[in-house]
């Protein structure tokens, strides 16, 4: 896993879970890491800070996705990001059948959006992190929230200068023509 040390000045935002890391405040990087990467972030000390995605081609450099050095980016990561912002919703939803269910980093999930119409969910995963990790967050989304179906609207500008193609169409399941 490629290291990533931000500048000093850029430490104590992470530490009080700002979820970004912009180009310009990054000091170094170690080892080889793509577009997507997930990077271990350290601060100018050397200390463990937390770990990212990485995306060199924007402005955006780094999209912290933990702080704990005992979690693991895996399956297991999104399903329990995945529970975790489903139990912040639970009960707060009344008279609706349409609700936000991701909200990116909010919910520590940077770039992906879920929304719930019905029982049809539409997904936008927005950076390269998460488009490899796009797999395993449909399954993840299955097994969370047992939609129909998944439709996605990848289809935003913002994934285009992430420097990703826009994508839209049926991902899981089936989606009716109209949800009431």
């Amino acid at each position: 896993m490629a290291v990533v040390t931000v500048k000093p000045d850029r430490e104590k935002k992470l530490r009080n879970r700002y979820p970004w890391v912009f180009a310009d405040e990054i000091l170094s990087v170690e080892g080889e890491a793509n577009a997507g990467d997930v990077v271990e972030v350290r601060d100018a000390r050397g200390e463990f800070t937390g770990r990212a995605f990485l995306n060199h081609d924007s402005h955006i450099a780094l999209r912290m996705l933990t702080l704990d050095a005992r979690e693991k980016i895996d399956r297991a990561f999104f399903e329990e990001r995945l529970r975790a912002a489903a139990r912040r919703r639970e009960g707060r939803v009344r008279d609706t059948n349409a609700v936000r269910l991701v909200h990116g980093e909010a919910d520590e999930l940077p770039g992906l959006i879920v929304d719930r119409f019905a029982d049809t969910l539409v997904v936008q995963i927005r950076n390269p992190g998460l488009e490899q990790w796009r797999e395993v967050l449909v399954r993840a989304l299955k097994k969370v929230f047992t939609p129909d179906g998944i439709y996605e609207r990848s289809d935003t500008q913002a994934r285009v200068e992430e420097g990703l193609e826009p994508r839209a169409g049926l991902v899981a399941g089936s989606v009716p023509e109209q949800i009431d």
